[in-house]
């Protein structure tokens, strides 16, 4: 089975496809970093939205060294995440899956870092109501 990235053949028969012979530059996806006084209603602590695509940007600063995405052979079909299991890349939707899920759970992070660098309850309570939001919606869609 020959699949493609960016253009680049991914060979998974011969089971030679590894972070190293890859050649995919992993740590290109880097969120910004900001100042924490400079924290707006819409950014986190950890400098990031408090949105979607927010979560997908945690999604991929933790895990973007084990998860690969790859797209199906057209638009309408359905792509797969392959994780990386320490030798090769094997396809593996329920790990991605796991590891969205901790995503989640890890919002509770952001709450502890607020209150550590000195936000006011208000910002505080709005990460708390972000994290059970993101933990209502997670089970809503899993359901």
């Amino acid at each position: 089975m020959s699949e493609h990235i960016g253009g680049m053949p991914l060979d998974f028969d011969d089971g030679i496809f590894t972070k190293e012979t890859s050649g995919l530059e992993l740590d290109s996806v880097k969120p910004q970093s900001i100042d924490s006084a400079s924290v707006t209603e819409l950014d986190g602590p950890d400098g990031l939205h408090l949105t979607a695509m927010g979560n997908a940007d945690r999604f991929l600063r933790d895990y973007r060294q084990d998860i690969l995405w790859v797209e199906g052979p057209t638009r309408t079909s359905a792509g797969t995440f392959y994780c990386f299991d320490g030798q090769r890349w094997q396809p593996d939707n329920i790990r991605a899956t796991v590891l969205a899920k901790e995503t989640v759970r890890n919002l509770g992070n952001l709450v502890s870092q607020a209150q550590k660098v000195g936000h006011n309850s208000d910002t505080v309570t709005a990460l708390a109501k972000f994290w059970k939001r993101c933990e209502t919606d997670y089970m809503d869609t899993a359901i």
